[in-house]
């Protein structure tokens, strides 16, 4: 993750998808989920606390995979 903390430090906007979601809050700086419609969750604090994104990609075998 560091070539990512690279390029948003050089100011560049960096958008990342998967459904790795603790890897990938831990890489970011601001949550934007895009599902059905987006939400603006704000902090990867912010985020890991949304009932909905915890329930449908935090929990185990979301999309598949263990997390």
């Amino acid at each position: 993750m560091s070539v990512l903390r690279e390029l948003t430090d050089a100011a560049c906007a960096v958008m990342a998808t998967g459904c790795e979601t603790p890897i990938l809050l831990e890489a970011a700086d601001h949550i934007i989920w895009f599902t059905d419609v987006s939400y603006q969750l704000g902090t990867p604090a912010q985020a890991k606390a949304n009932d909905r994104l915890r329930r449908e990609y935090m929990r185990p075998r979301a999309c598949g995979v263990m997390q």
